[in-house]
């Protein structure tokens, strides 16, 4: 007995389908061609955050850093302590000062004095108070515009610097609602 060739039920699935397809589009073309269906481009509004170094110009911003920080346990001459913490920072250049969190903070009740350097913003106050120690004569930080790099430095009076906090800052957004 001699086979014949029969077609599956896939092959006919697949067949209808692309059959449907096919016409779908004929009549989908026919009704563009006959004016009852128009696609037209949609006008959406957008704003748009400028850069960071304008968004920094136009009113006090808050940073979120992600930092390394490296802090003494026995004194400033014995190894350091790391260990990875999130701080907040704030700077506002029309009023000229800047402010961060932490255990030797600029904090926002008694911020430093900003300084820019092209794109790099320092911070700093002094300081008359003894820790580990030592007695520390300057509190900074520093923080680089372009590339979001932050340090925080201590400046202890005896002229020894000590750079307790090293990361990355990007500016804080608050969600419209």
């Amino acid at each position: 007995m001699k086979k014949t060739a029969t077609s599956s039920p896939a092959g006919a699935v697949a067949v209808a389908v692309a059959a449907t397809l096919l016409a779908g589009l004929g009549l989908l073309w026919g009704a563009r061609a006959a004016g009852w269906v128009t696609f037209s481009a949609k006008k959406v509004d957008v704003t748009v955050e400028q850069a960071d170094d304008d968004l920094l110009g136009r009113r006090p911003a808050t940073l979120l850093c992600e930092l390394r920080q490296s802090v003494p346990v026995d004194g400033f001459d014995a190894p350091m302590k790391d260990s990875r913490i999130n701080v907040l920072a704030g700077v506002d250049l029309k009023g000229h000062t800047g402010w961060y969190q932490g255990d030797y903070s600029l904090s926002e009740n008694r911020k430093g004095s900003l300084v820019e350097e092209g794109s790099l913003l320092q911070v700093s106050r002094p300081a008359l108070y003894e820790r580990h120690g030592a007695m520390i004569a300057r509190e900074s930080f520093t923080l680089d515009r372009r590339t979001g790099e932050f340090l925080q430095t201590l400046l202890l009076q005896d002229g020894r610097r000590f750079d307790l906090l090293r990361g990355y800052c990007g500016v804080l957004s608050k969600a419209p609602f």
